[in-house]
């Protein structure tokens, strides 16, 4: 019964977050469907993504809980190679409740927002001098905070830093919408002795 429930809500969870990125993506790419292509200097860009966080490695019925983190970022291109920019989250953490030492019990959900500064540096320009190019390849880091409201744990709830640094590319579909992949590594705070240390973070681009 719990895993059909887990799974059931993970499934509308995943649908009702696809329609949102996809409508967002539908609304930029509509509204800059006229606006100049440019390469990085000068452009916009929007990002909407979902990466899946690790909990304390404690695992139910095989799978190890942890969270599906959503992000909205919004850059810009101050040089040729560099973009800075904004973002902010949310994300819905799965936590057991123990009711023995084996760890089985009860799920109990929690909201966990974040907000951060973030820059990437892109490649390409180095040599590819096309406006209308629809590839990205850049390095990245980001740095920000998580507010974590976990109600069985009280030394988990506050404010904490999170930080990381890695790759990440893009592959623009249409002329200013595209998919693109990151994959970093460093300090994730979904709880205060959490095992990430990495993370792969996918979804819609929108340029203008």
């Amino acid at each position: 019964m719990h895993r059909q429930n887990l799974y059931t809500y993970h499934m509308k969870y995943t649908l009702k977050t696809i329609s949102i990125i996809l409508y967002f993506g539908t609304f930029f790419g509509v509204f800059s469907a006229n606006a100049q292509s440019d390469y990085i200097k000068g452009r916009w860009s929007v990002q909407a993504g979902h990466s899946k966080y690790k909990d304390f490695g404690k695992k139910l019925y095989g799978k190890t809980l942890g969270m599906s983190d959503y992000r909205l970022a919004v850059n810009y291109g101050i040089t040729t190679h560099l973009e800075m920019g904004i973002y902010g989250g949310i994300a819905q953490t799965a936590n057991l409740a123990p009711l023995d030492s084996n760890f089985t019990g009860f799920l109990v959900y929690n909201s966990s927002p974040s907000f951060g500064i973030q820059a990437q540096y892109h490649l390409l320009p180095y040599w590819i001098k096309s406006n209308d190019f629809r590839f990205d390849l850049y390095v990245k880091g980001s740095f920000g905070f998580r507010k974590t409201q976990h109600r069985l744990s009280a030394e988990n709830n506050g404010i904490f830093p999170e930080y990381a640094a890695g790759i990440g590319a893009a592959f623009y579909v249409l002329k200013n919408v595209g998919i693109y992949g990151d994959y970093t590594y460093g300090k994730f705070n979904t709880v205060r002795n959490s095992l990430q240390r990495s993370a792969l973070r996918y979804g819609i681009v929108v340029k203008f």
